[in-house]
C-alpha cells in the first residue's frame, strides 16, 4: 500500500478552532501533541501549533507516536513524522518494549484462552500498555520538573461514548 505523506507549510492550512478557548500555553514547561498520522492527530497538530505560535512557545513543542507496528496503517508513522515535520515539530517515536499488540494479544490467549483476548471499550490494554504509558515514559524524560500539556485529538464521531463527552474548556 502506498502512502501519501505530501505536506503543506502550515501558513497554507486554515485555522478550525477558537483559540481563545485553548488553555494559557505559556503556563506550560512542556506541550505534548500525540499523533497517530490521522486527520484528528493532524488538527490537533495545526490547532497546538498555531494556539503555541499566538502564546510565544513555539518551542515548548513536541511530536509523540505510540508505534503499534503490525497493527497499524502502512506508512502510519512516516505520516505521522512528515507531518511534524511541516511544522518544524521535534517527533518521537516509541512503543512498548514487550511486543507489540499482537505478541499481546497471542500472549493473553496463550495464559488465558476463556477470557477476552482483543482489545475493547471494557479491555483498554491496547491504549493504556501500547499508547499512554509509553507517552508517559517520554514525557517522564522530557520533562524533568513543570507543568505538561498533553494534548491529543479525539473526534465525538469515532464512537458513541465519545460523542456523550463534553468539550474541554478551561
Amino acid at each position: 500500500m502506498e502512502t501519501n505523506t505530501t505536506t503543506r507549510a502550515p501558513e497554507s492550512l486554515p485555522l478550525t478552532a477558537d483559540l481563545a478557548d485553548a488553555p494559557d500555553l505559556s503556563s506550560y514547561d512542556l506541550i505534548v501533541v500525540n499523533t497517530s498520522g490521522g486527520k484528528d492527530s493532524q488538527t490537533t497538530l495545526r490547532v497546538v501549533v498555531q494556539a503555541a505560535e499566538a502564546a510565544g512557545v513555539r518551542d515548548r513543542l513536541i511530536a509523540v507516536h505510540a508505534d503499534l507496528p503490525r497493527a497499524e496503517w502502512d506508512g502510519a508513522k512516516e505520516t505521522a513524522e512528515a507531518q511534524a515535520a511541516c511544522y518544524g515539530v521535534p517527533f518521537v517515536t516509541i512503543r512498548r518494549v514487550k511486543g507489540d499488540l499482537l505478541d499481546q494479544v497471542l500472549e493473553r490467549f496463550e495464559k488465558r484462552p476463556d477470557a477476552p483476548s482483543w482489545p475493547s471499550s471494557t479491555a483498554r490494554f491496547c491504549t493504556s500498555d501500547h499508547k499512554r504509558d509509553p507517552i508517559a515514559k517520554v514525557i517522564r524524560r522530557a520533562a524533568t520538573s513543570g507543568r505538561v500539556l498533553n494534548c491529543l485529538g479525539l473526534r465525538a464521531e469515532e464512537s458513541p461514548a465519545r460523542a456523550k463527552k463534553s468539550p474541554p474548556s478551561r
